[in-house]
């Protein structure tokens, strides 16, 4: 608080551009009495209603901050008119922080000499938190809030310069009690200074909230003059504290007879000498004090006990005892469903019992105990409960009586009692309700709905063949990944979490079951709670109509007309509600079939594909389901499931091909297969039949005779074609005249030694006809070789003829 005071004060320097200054002891140089008040508006009554934190609007003072002159409320729980004016009038000062900082009122400048005594005092007053209950910006000061007030003597030199200052105690939240309290300071003029002003400020370190207000402000010298009244001090003092276990405590309560109590300071310490606070002083044991007069230096002594008379308190307003006899007579914090007893009357769970109905020790106290002083002790908290049944149709009480006990200040016991009174009600039908339904999805939203009866959903889809009573669809619904902790229900007391009174975490009966939700040990609750027989005064009970849900015989398909009654057997009323439940299959066969190839024919490059059956084909109900081909991407299919599909004129390429399967409920599966068409068809090789090719002469110089010839694939070739592709023609046959001519070619040649000496032969030749692809086809022709070519003409040598010669005679020329 001291740092909080010091940056307050070098703030409101600096916003006055003023040096910063120190504070002095409250001192006292004269014994006379106190002047008249020297401000000419002290209580405030001259200046301009409002805002006036600007620095003027008050006559005689300067103020800057948070400031108003008011003189009836504004709404924040200010204090009433009533209260409002000790001084003279009706207009009170209201200082207030919205920003951390500080406001103050600066009086006027009085002349003054060193050594003369002054007195400063103002009232200050702060409401209680109850007079704020409702309003936006509540004026009290709470508890740990560290906004404070207080009233200064400044000492100023001839220039104005603040030489120092004395100060009051600071009023702050303790003081927030809704009365006004005059808060006074007293110095001496130190050396150097020649003026003297009281200043009235407003200091929030924070931004916390809560306001003071200011009245009768005064400022006094003292006359001077030696006092001649001797303290004399009560040899021992009792002081009882008050309700914040603190004292009031002022000098003058030490004094026999009227004293002036600014005047005084004292001082208590313990039996060590050790001082001690004394607005929280120890109490129970007996402190020294000593008391001075700080005007004439007299003083005096004895010994203090402080002394706690309070007896501690419990709220007794929390479900009072009234003796009820309905769920009417009780405020709904203390109604509890009938249900709910067995966990207290049983003593389940302690976590989930102290949920229900406060029975912690600590919770219990720092709940409904109230003591200034907390004298008492926890292990001395106890209760005790009285279950009071009204009839089963009607309602249980429990009356839980909570006791306290303490210690006196003369050492003597007590016990302070409150009675509780708690109210099991039976279920009440006409609060049944369904859940919603989300209005996007169509969907139950199932989530708790507590302190009714719940019904379970109105239409409930599940798979063919899965169990349609209440249990079996419990346990469809039931989350496999929770841990259900299911009841025993033996009844007997329970060891510890031995009876489990409360099924946690089965989440299918709030679709199986009329159910109500009740909080488990676990977490994750409320849990669905069902209602299959009796459970408070309720009675459940259904009906089955089945009807089949898709073709007749379909096997595991049903539809459940199901009606549940649920009877309230004090009233003789009933609910009657009806469910409808399809166990129905609504998941298509399953099919897998492989992929497969083919290859074109010969002719069209095309493909006819035998379509595969599939490997697996099944249904969860359906047992004799079969299969049927769907989109072929235009192809067209012919046969059936038992003789196979083929589908035809496929072209080259990969095509997807759907296969459907129709279950009895209508449910349609699909899948799809891969048919890849390749070309692995050979051409159509087709060569002449008759060919026959004469060798050819070659003269040379070396060998006048040399027979050969050469035959190309285009001459075998008959028009050989492919159905996809383009083909190439190669030739080739057995080496006779050319090793090359056994290796696939463009043509083959032939020579003389193929005839063998003869007129001609006829000789073999592989006529091989491939495609774009590689497929390959080879077909053999049969050459017919023959020497037709006679012998080889020699050319006589150059010669020259004369004029007269004739060289058309070969007798001349040569021949």
């Amino acid at each position: 608080m001291k740092l909080a005071k010091t940056l307050a004060i070098w703030m409101l320097c600096c916003i006055l551009s003023i040096p910063i200054y120190s504070q002095l002891n409250n001192d006292c140089n004269a014994g006379g009495a106190i002047g008249d008040n020297l401000l000419n508006n002290g209580s405030f009554e001259d200046g301009t209603l409002g805002f006036v934190g600007g620095g003027s609007g008050m006559d005689s003072w300067q103020s800057f901050g948070n400031i108003f002159l008011l003189e009836s409320p504004d709404g924040y729980c200010q204090p009433v008119p009533t209260v409002a004016a000790p001084g003279n009038g009706k207009n009170f000062v209201k200082m207030f922080g919205t920003f951390s900082g500080v406001s103050v009122l600066i009086g006027p400048a009085m002349e003054a000499e060193a050594g003369e005594t002054y007195v400063a005092s103002v009232d200050m007053y702060s409401p209680k938190e109850e007079e704020c209950n409702g309003v936006m910006f509540s004026d009290h000061i709470p508890e740990g809030n560290p906004n404070f007030g207080i009233v200064q003597i400044q000492y100023l030199d001839g220039g104005g310069v603040v030489l120092g200052f004395s100060e009051s105690k600071q009023f702050d939240y303790k003081y927030a009690a809704g009365r006004w309290t005059e808060m006074s300071t007293i110095g001496v003029i130190p050396d150097g200074a020649a003026s003297v002003r009281i200043v009235v400020l407003f200091i929030q370190p924070g931004f916390d909230g809560g306001a003071i207000y200011y009245d009768d402000a005064k400022l006094a010298l003292k006359a001077e003059g030696v006092s001649t009244t001797n303290l004399a001090c009560n040899d021992h003092v009792n002081v009882t504290l008050n309700s914040d276990c603190a004292s009031d405590i002022t000098g003058d309560m030490f004094i026999e007879g009227d004293y002036d109590d600014l005047t005084l300071d004292f001082e208590i310490t313990n039996n060590i000498g050790a001082q001690i606070d004394p607005e929280f002083p120890i109490f129970n044991q007996t402190l020294n004090y000593s008391v001075i007069d700080i005007c004439s230096g007299n003083s005096c002594w004895g010994t203090v006990l402080f002394e706690d008379k309070e007896d501690p308190t419990i709220d007794c307003e929390i479900c009072p005892e009234i003796n009820g006899s309905s769920v009417l007579d009780y405020s709904d914090d203390c109604i509890l469903a009938c249900y709910e007893q067995p966990i207290l009357q049983l003593r389940y769970d302690d976590r989930l019992r102290d949920d229900l109905v406060m029975e912690d020790y600590e919770d219990f106290a720092d709940d409904a105990m109230s003591d200034n002083c907390d004298n008492w002790d926890p292990e001395d908290v106890s209760f005790y409960d009285d279950y009071q049944s009204l009839g089963a149709c009607v309602g249980t009480r429990l009356k839980r009586t909570w006791t306290v006990g303490f210690t006196r200040n003369d050492g003597t016991r007590g016990t302070v009692s409150c009675t509780r009174e708690y109210f099991f009600a039976p279920v009440d039908l006409s609060t049944a309700r369904e859940y919603d339904v989300d209005p996007l999805t169509g969907q139950y939203i199932i989530e708790p709905i507590e302190d009714t009866l719940v019904l379970p959903p109105a239409s409930i889809s599940l798979p063919c063949g899965v169990d349609v009573s209440p249990e079996g669809i419990a346990a469809f619904f039931d989350n496999p990944l929770t841990e259900d902790r299911d009841t025993d229900d033996n009844g007997i007391d329970p060891d510890e979490l031995d009876v489990d009174l409360v099924v946690e975490n089965n989440e299918g009966y709030a679709w199986g079951y009329p159910h109500y939700y009740q909080d488990g040990v676990g977490s994750g609750g409320p849990h669905a709670q069902k209602i299959d027989n009796e459970v408070c005064n309720l009675i459940s009970g259904y009906t089955d109509q089945e009807i089949d849900a898709c073709a007749p015989g379909c096997g595991g398909n049903r539809k459940i007309l199901r009606s549940w009654v649920v009877l309230d057997w004090c009233t003789g009323q009933f609910a009657e509600y009806g469910q409808i439940i399809k166990s129905q299959d609504t998941q298509g066969p399953q099919l897998s079939v492989p992929n497969t190839s083919a290859s074109v024919d010969p002719w069209n490059c095309t493909a006819a594909v035998n379509l595969p059956a599939p490997e697996h084909i099944g249904d969860d109900c359906d047992s004799d389901v079969t299969y049927y081909i769907g989109n072929t991407g235009g192809y067209s299919v012919s046969g059936n499931a038992t003789d196979g599909f083929v589908l035809h004129g496929v072209e080259l390429g990969t095509h997807t091909i759907e296969y459907l399967s129709e279950d009895c409920c209508g449910n349609i599966g699909r899948a799809t297969m891969q048919v890849t068409v390749v070309d692995q068809t050979g051409p159509v090789a087709v060569s002449k039949e008759f060919i026959v090719i004469s060798l050819t002469n070659v003269g040379n110089t070396v060998d006048e005779f040399q027979g050969f010839a050469k035959i190309y694939a285009e001459d075998i070739d008959n028009g050989s074609y492919d159905g996809c592709t383009g083909v190439s023609l190669e030739v080739r046959r057995t080496p006779v005249c050319d090793a090359a001519d056994a290796q696939w070619g463009p043509f083959v040649t032939f020579c003389c030694e193929d005839l063998q000496g003869g007129g001609s032969a006829e000789i073999n030749v592989e006529l091989k006809i491939e495609d774009e692809y590689g497929n390959a086809n080879i077909v053999w022709a049969t050459v017919l070789l023959e020497d037709k070519s006679g012998t080889i003409p020699v050319i006589p040598p150059h010669m020259f003829l004369t004029c007269d010669m004739d060289y058309n005679d070969f007798s001349i020329t040569g021949g």
